[in-house]
């Protein structure tokens, strides 16, 4: 995975941040299809980014030449594990459709995990993407350990209501 495509995944990502909280600080939708369909439009981009980026370049980083790189991958990846972990807990929190009396503290955990998303990003763009590419020690990369792809499965069960356990 280039910068480019680091760069255009976190715009996607972005994208879908500011769609889904553009559904939360409206009133609470007639139906779930349009907040559903958001909710996983993200959860699917965020976590597939989260898995590439773990896989194709924190782990190739973790070993790189140059000390600062193998720091800031570490780092990221802690990051992106416990951001990871706030979006399972929010998914798990706020499976299906809301009801009308808790939607404004869906659209405060929102909030939340908007602004948690935007500094995982910012973390990736002025930490991670300056010191691409990797420059390899030739000692081999961990292999990413990371379930995120299938948590995004998961997470989708929880946003439509069927069971995705199929997946895992």
């Amino acid at each position: 995975m280039d910068v480019g495509q680091i760069l255009a995944q976190h715009v996607r990502i972005l994208s879908d941040v500011e769609a889904l909280e553009e559904i939360a600080a409206a009133p609470r939708p007639q139906n779930v299809e349009a907040l559903a369909n958001r909710r996983w439009a993200f959860t699917r981009d965020l976590l597939l980014h989260c898995s590439r980026m773990e896989s194709q370049i924190l782990s190739p980083m973790s070993v790189d030449v140059r000390p600062i790189a193998v720091e800031r991958a570490k780092a990221a990846s802690i990051a992106t594990a416990d951001f990871v972990a706030l979006f399972r807990a929010h998914a798990d929190r706020w499976q299906g459709f809301t009801p009308p009396e808790q939607w404004s503290d869906y659209r405060a955990a929102t909030h939340r995990l908007s602004a948690a998303m935007r500094a995982l990003i910012e973390r990736e763009a002025g930490e991670i993407v300056p010191l691409l590419p990797v420059q390899s020690s030739g000692t081999p990369a961990p292999v990413s350990k990371d379930r995120y792809a299938r948590d995004s499965w998961h997470i989708r069960g929880l946003i439509f209501g069927d069971d995705q356990r199929a997946y895992e």
